[in-house]
């Protein structure tokens, strides 16, 4: 028994050695590697400027001949909201005028020291989408980018002609899971493996699984090496990370909210959520108070359906906008 008990003390001595070891390796190639990057950082590959509040602002613009504009926003840490919907968009481009923002600390947006409350994120978008002459426009969002469609729909409310939502956050979701420590956790664990070489080792490895980019559409290799570039220099950053501190008092700020009366919902929720929380449906109902013209649908497909089926979504939001 004694010689058993030294074999397995042995094993797990040496296996934690060299799990130690490897880590210390991939930490040192990751710190190297991202020297290396520095010195030769990658440009911004797509969109247009706007300073806002003397950051500068990355948007994209699609379909720019269209009257009717679509206004993304991006769930919280998204590494590139132009390339992560640009499939989506260049379908809906075919109709409307679909302009994609990255939020400040996002994609290639500059990061900002302004606290990322409700207030302060709504201004500077709504602040680009001013600049940019358009005053009516429909908001679509994904995740935790619905939070904000409400600040904004009832600030600007004679702006906004409806609100459509990709599984988007509302207000009461925090009552099914903890979602302030799970977002605390997903973003500094996500450091973490940053720091220690993991992530870039996924990146090399397996990019489509390891990049916020649709499986499905063909990128070009200069879009996967800005993906790799931002996952790796722009995930987890210091605005990033001010955004998940702020979001308890960002849910307790919008826990009564609702839609105006005068803007419609068009809401796209996962079949995969809605089996996994009783009221999924019910709390995106909830927020919605005009009953005309609003609805909800059950895609088939996980968290990021605008990957699972966007041509869902694109017909839909023909039909539904007109």
């Amino acid at each position: 028994m004694k010689k058993v008990s030294y074999i397995i003390r042995s094993v797990f001595k040496w296996s934690f050695f060299t799990v130690v070891v490897l880590l210390i390796i991939s930490t040192c190639w990751n710190l190297v590697s991202g020297l290396a990057e520095k010195s030769k950082t990658i440009s911004n590959t797509y969109g247009k400027t706007m300073d806002i509040n003397g950051r500068t602002m990355i948007y994209d613009i699609k379909g720019e001949e269209n009257d009717k504009t679509i206004v993304i926003l991006p769930g919280m840490g998204s590494t590139s909201p132009v390339l992560e919907f640009k499939p989506l968009a260049e379908k809906l481009s075919q109709n409307y005028k679909v302009i994609t923002l990255e939020p400040l600390g996002y994609g290639f947006s500059e990061q900002t020291d302004a606290k990322r409350t409700v207030e302060n994120v709504v201004l500077e978008l709504r602040t680009c989408i001013a600049k940019l002459g358009i005053t009516k426009y429909y908001l679509m969002a994904h995740s935790y980018g619905g939070i904000y469609t409400l600040e904004w729909s009832n600030k600007y409310e004679n702006e906004v002609m409806g609100v459509i939502g990709i599984d988007m956050s509302v207000p009461k979701q925090d009552t099914l899971l903890p979602m302030a420590p799970l977002l605390y956790v997903s973003t500094y664990s996500e450091r973490a493996l940053n720091f220690l070489g993991i992530e870039r080792l996924g990146t090399v490895v397996a990019p489509r699984s390891t990049l916020c980019c649709d499986p499905n559409y063909k990128y070009t290799d200069e879009e996967i090496d800005t993906l790799k570039f931002l996952t790796l220099n722009v995930t987890g950053n210091k605005t990033m990370r001010n955004e998940v501190d702020e979001a308890t008092d960002t849910m307790d700020y919008v826990r009564e909210m609702k839609y105006p009366v005068g803007i419609p919902v068009l809401n796209f929720v996962s079949s995969e959520n809605c089996g996994s929380f009783d009221k999924w449906e019910q709390f995106h109902n909830d927020v919605v108070l005009n009953r005309g013209k609003s609805e909800l649908i059950v895609v088939e497909g996980s968290h990021y359906l605008h990957f699972d089926d966007p041509d869902t979504i694109v017909t839909k939001v023909n039909e539904w906008v007109g």
